[in-house]
């Protein structure tokens, strides 16, 4: 009854270290794909954040113009032009002023928190610089126009931070060109107002006027250098072609000083509608471009949630199928009505469910380590690509402990290269399966091949035998491997390990259980570990010796002898020495200290090639 409980509990262990792995690995996926989700959240609420200021800059710059319009004619038609812009521009800056609480920009010297308090101030002062301009003639309008163009200075300031705060996902440049571009022409178009206004022209509007004018050509030219894809510069183009644009463009040409003095235009309220009509053409265009900066973050939003949810399902049925075959071994143990048969003996239905089962989970797993190669070759960050890389290893374990099961199951292999593969490749993807791979230290390696049919056996017999000695020695000292050809055509590869040993009458034990295996049952409770059983397995399907030896100054060494049929000595170049005629047949493959996984950037490759 002790046996058989012992044997319950130590199954129970093996299958819960793969289901909190899955538990850790899936925690830690999903968790760095939330953050990707949250950054692209943000991102849209920054080109949203940006897009209201833009319309609210427009809608200042629109209402910049017909004051203007309005201090040069005094016309009651240009009065109710002015008021019905005034409410647009309230309207825009309370949403923008809104949607900027909505949005989350690094700020270590709190310079966008100054901004953004010169924002809010900006819009309350907008009532009494109107107030200002009802009683402002055409003598003084040039001080009313540069009040109101401070003002929309600012709301262009916080369109430039906002651009400047999202991810490298999002490329705002365009839509900064247009912004800018609005900006410029606004000013343009209100001094263009003034030059245009009948009696002498105002010397300080006309400087102002072709200041703006020189400010317009730099941008024009910036924006031809401006990276942008060709759905975003068609639009620039288009923008700038548009009726009213180049309507506009020909009245400011016009006011040009070279210009002749009869084709002057005079009637400054109907150019001031002209120019508005030029400043909404932009700000249509800065929506066309901001929307798909819009679409592009909504994708990478519902890319993101996929990813999460795919991998939660598969997590889930690999949870459940592990518990489902965990529960039915340890029931058919645990029961103290039933004597618990060997494997073999459940029945041709029972052996294949429990086999079944454990495929269909394994099946899991090798979808989710093809999952997790494909994101580790896209990834371009170096933090969740070292998040990827553990997840691969994580899973690439729980795999191993999969395997095992199905071998003490009495599971026949279904994996088998027909081509050799280097040992060293071999006893690099071992490491690959080991928790504390760091502390194996690959020494020298002869060269030679192992037969494809034997390589995913050996690697396993090879990660448990090193799982064993990385666990039962001190996390400070390194468990040394090597490999050499032997006289008789074989090869050996040994573990040497600084621990505290085994007594005599135990590793007795160990090494006869790995020389005669136990058939699966009640027995295999009594003794060494479970490990020790999967390696004797192996051993015996190919005709592996495996043996535990004292070491020289204490720890153990594990000595792992493959027989002549199994290895193929790699042949030295013509004229040069033989494979085993001197050490310099060997090599060094040393794990670097510190690397995150010994088989970082060739672990697909490597699984691939000894068929895990």
């Amino acid at each position: 009854m002790k046996t058989r409980l012992r044997v319950g509990r130590r199954l129970l262990v093996v299958v819960a270290v793969p289901l909190i792995a899955l538990g850790v690995l899936t925690a830690v996926f999903v968790s760095g794909q939330r953050e990707q989700r949250s950054l692209a959240l943000n991102d849209r609420a920054l080109v949203r954040a940006f897009a209201d200021a833009g319309r609210a800059q427009a809608a200042l710059r629109a209402e910049q113009v017909l004051s203007a319009s309005f201090m040069a004619s005094g016309d009651p038609a240009t009065a109710d032009q002015l008021a019905g812009a005034r409410s647009t521009t309230d309207e825009a800056f309370a949403r923008s002023t809104a949607g900027l609480a909505a949005v989350h920009v690094e700020d270590p010297d709190g310079s966008v928190a100054r901004l953004s308090a010169r924002y809010r101030a900006m819009v309350s002062e907008l009532p009494n610089v109107r107030s200002l301009v009802e009683n402002t003639g055409q003598d003084d309008a040039v001080d009313r126009l540069e009040d109101l163009a401070t003002r929309a200075d600012i709301a262009t300031e916080m369109s430039t931070s906002l651009a400047g705060a999202t991810s490298p996902a999002i490329d705002l440049s365009a839509g900064l060109v247009l912004d800018q571009t609005m900006a410029a022409n606004g000013s343009r178009f209100a001094y263009a107002v003034l030059v245009s206004a009948p009696g002498e022209v105002d010397k300080v509007a006309q400087d102002r006027f072709e200041v703006a004018g020189e400010r317009l050509d730099a941008l024009n030219l910036t924006s031809r250098t401006t990276p942008a894809d060709a759905a975003e510069r068609a639009i620039l183009n288009r923008a700038r072609h548009t009726e009213a644009v180049r309507h506009a463009d020909g009245l400011m040409q016009a006011l040009d000083t070279k210009a002749p003095a009869d084709e002057r235009p005079t009637d400054s309220a109907k150019l001031g509608s002209d120019a508005v009509a030029a400043i909404m053409a932009f700000d249509t265009a800065q929506t066309e471009v901001l929307d798909l900066a819009l679409n592009a973050s909504a994708v990478r939003v519902a890319e993101a949630t996929d990813t999460i949810w795919m991998v939660v399902a598969i997590a889930a049925a690999g949870l459940v199928l592990t518990a489902l075959v965990a529960w039915g071994v340890k029931r058919s143990l645990d029961n103290p009505g039933i004597v618990p048969p060997k494997i073999n003996d459940l029945g041709p239905a029972g052996a294949d469910a429990w086999i079944n089962l454990a495929r269909r989970n394994q099946g899991l797993l090798d979808r989710q380590i093809r999952y997790l190669d494909s994101l580790e070759s896209t990834e371009q960050d170096p933090d969740q690509l070292e998040r990827l890389f553990h997840l691969d290893h994580l899973a690439t374990r729980m795999r191993r402990n999969e395997a095992s099961m199905l071998l003490l199951a009495g599971a026949e292999p279904c994996r088998q290269r027909s081509r050799s593969v280097l040992l060293t490749d071999v006893v690099r993807a071992a490491i690959g399966e080991v928790e504390d791979y760091q502390r194996l230290d690959l020494g020298e390696m002869a060269k030679a091949n192992v037969r494809g049919s034997a390589a995913a056996d050996l690697t396993h017999l090879l990660s448990e035998l090193m799982e064993n000695s990385t666990r039962h020695s001190s996390p400070e000292t390194t468990v040394g491997v090597a490999g050499r050809t032997t006289p008789d055509g074989g090869y050996a590869v040994t573990l040497t390990d600084d621990g505290p040993g085994m007594d005599a009458e135990l590793m007795s034990e160990v090494n006869e259980r790995l020389a005669s295996p136990p058939e699966v049952g009640p027995s295999m409770g009594s003794g060494p570990s479970l490990g020790f059983l999967v390696v004797a397995a192996l051993a015996a399907r190919h005709r592996i010796s495996v043996r535990l030896l004292p070491g020289r100054a204490g720890g153990v060494i594990a000595a792992v002898t493959l027989p002549m049929h199994l290895v193929e000595p790699i042949a030295a170049p013509e004229g040069g020495p033989g494979p085993n005629a001197s050490p310099k047949n060997a090599e060094a493959h040393p794990v670097v200290p510190g690397q995150s996984l010994p088989v970082r950037g060739h672990g697909a490759a490597l699984r691939a090639e000894v068929g895990r």
